[in-house]
């Protein structure tokens, strides 16, 4: 009698294929939540898949662990699976890290082995740590400590010569402006997809020369492929005339320019200003997001460019700081405004009135209620003024009786119910039948309000800002919530 074999299963030809060959293929898979559905697949898969590959694809911790950033610079194998590489600072707490398990077990403390004080041991370990991640994606540097000038640099030179592959870069310098954070500039193209900086050095720290023109320079020639580039200063007064004067970027979408920016120098005068921008947005034609808040503010757009426009953001000091067309205004669908409202009213509602397919308003230091009643189609809005907190003296009410205009409000923030009873507010919110998300009525934090089948208001839920309603992107990128972050400011 012939015994017919039994035909073998996905699993068992899967489990004939060598693990050194299916290391290969699962390498080619970056994203971690791809990894997590291959894993899910079988119990063979997922042996591979979570200890060898998942684990290690985004990579988010301060420079302290060093046990882990050993690992990566005796380990090229393991150190070439990593993505994304974010080194950001311990706050207190480090339920954000995205660090291995077996690392995970180590805490802070006096005297513990994450206290590391050597600087120059700690950089030559981060050095050739990163010189390993071959496939690196994305780097961010967001460490709020101030470190070696030439360690750094050695570092960021390691990264440019090592790391080909990154398509995102974001150096953030935060909360130091001592000479010795690092200068970044390159000696190679590269040609990131988005370049977010954040300086926080003065322009010409001792012994350093003008890097912030070399900065400007790296940006104009060595990376024509940005699709997104931000750049923010906190010191000094920085002039950008060039990315105007020599800025072309073919696939640039997002664009913004914030702190102590100037865009041109003095001597310029408003026409030539007018002229150079106007050339710059032609350039540029697939600009989504445009953000301009620096401390020089002369914005003018000509009629008939930046077609995809949706999201636009400036200040407002006077009534021809800003020159914005209808037709451009039509399409935008996010608005994120700095005025001083009492000397801008006719401007401000101008603009209101343009902007017919509005969605979301963010407006900083608003005082004009009446105002509201010209954009009845806005979802979300958002305001700030220290002024405008809501007491229980029966302002709230007043002020309530106005958003009535707005019978499709979905999410409210930045206005204070912290001193008025929440008894007294609460029901007041059952005439807006759409809302959803409240900010400020538990302290700054998001609410969400859980109505009954007839839409009255029962119960507040205090909520995280990750969750998808609260999806910045829906805010036009610039908006978290007062209390929780400005994106781009």
């Amino acid at each position: 009698m012939t015994t017919l074999s039994k035909t073998p299963t996905t699993t068992d030809r899967i489990s004939f294929i060598p693990s050194e060959l299916l290391g290969v293929i699962i390498d080619l898979i970056d994203e971690p939540k791809d990894l997590l559905q291959l894993a899910l697949a079988s119990k063979h898969f997922y042996t591979i898949v979570v200890s060898d590959h998942l684990y290690y694809r985004h990579i988010r911790c301060d420079s302290r662990y060093m046990d882990l950033w050993s690992l990566f610079q005796t380990n090229f194998s393991i150190a070439s699976k990593i993505r994304k590489l974010e080194m950001v600072t311990y706050t207190g707490r480090a339920r954000n890290f995205l660090i291995p398990p077996s690392f995970r077990k180590k805490t802070y403390g006096d005297g513990g082995d994450l206290v590391v004080s050597d600087d120059n041991h700690v950089l030559q370990v981060l050095r050739e740590a990163i010189g390993n991640m071959k496939n690196l994606h994305l780097f961010s540097w967001s460490e709020q400590k101030s470190r070696s000038w030439e360690g750094m640099l050695e570092l960021f030179k390691t990264l440019v010569a090592r790391c080909t592959n990154i398509q995102e870069l974001e150096i953030m310098n935060a909360n130091s402006s001592e000479p010795s954070n690092p200068t970044f500039t390159l000696d190679r193209a590269l040609d990131p997809v988005s370049l977010p900086l954040e300086h926080h050095v003065e322009t010409h720290p001792p012994n350093n020369p003008p890097y912030f023109d070399k900065l400007l320079q790296m940006i104009i020639f060595r990376c024509k492929r940005l699709k997104d580039l931000y750049i923010r200063s906190t010191f000094g007064l920085l002039n950008v005339s060039v990315l105007f004067l020599e800025g072309h970027w073919p696939d640039l979408r997002r664009f913004g320019l914030g702190g102590h920016i100037s865009l041109f120098p003095e001597e310029v005068n408003e026409a030539t200003q007018s002229s150079r921008m106007i050339s710059f947005w032609k350039l540029h034609p697939n600009l989504e997001c445009v953000l301009l808040i620096p401390a020089t503010p002369f914005i003018t757009i000509e009629s008939g460019t930046l077609p995809l426009l949706r999201s636009f953001s400036c200040p407002i000091v006077s009534e021809f700081s800003v020159t914005i067309p209808t037709d451009v205004l039509s399409h935008v669908k996010h608005l994120f405004i700095f005025t001083q409202l009492n000397n801008n009213v006719g401007r401000i509602r101008s603009i209101l009135r343009s902007a017919m397919s509005l969605t979301s308003l963010v407006i900083i230091h608003w005082s004009g209620w009446d105002l509201l009643s010209v954009i009845p189609t806005i979802q979300r809005f958002a305001c700030f003024n220290e002024d405008v907190i809501l007491p229980a003296d029966g302002r709230s009410r007043s002020v309530l009786d106005m958003m009535t205009s707005l019978p499709h409000l979905t999410h409210l923030g930045g206005i204070s119910f912290e001193y008025a009873e929440e008894s007294l507010v609460v029901p007041e919110l059952f005439r807006f039948p759409k809302l959803k998300y409240v900010e400020g009525l538990q302290g700054r934090k998001w609410t969400e309000l859980k109505r009954d089948a007839e839409g009255k208001v029962v119960q507040l839920h205090t909520i995280e800002r990750n969750i998808q309603d609260l999806n910045w992107e829906d805010w036009g990128g610039d908006f978290w919530g007062i209390g929780v972050r400005y994106s781009y400011i």
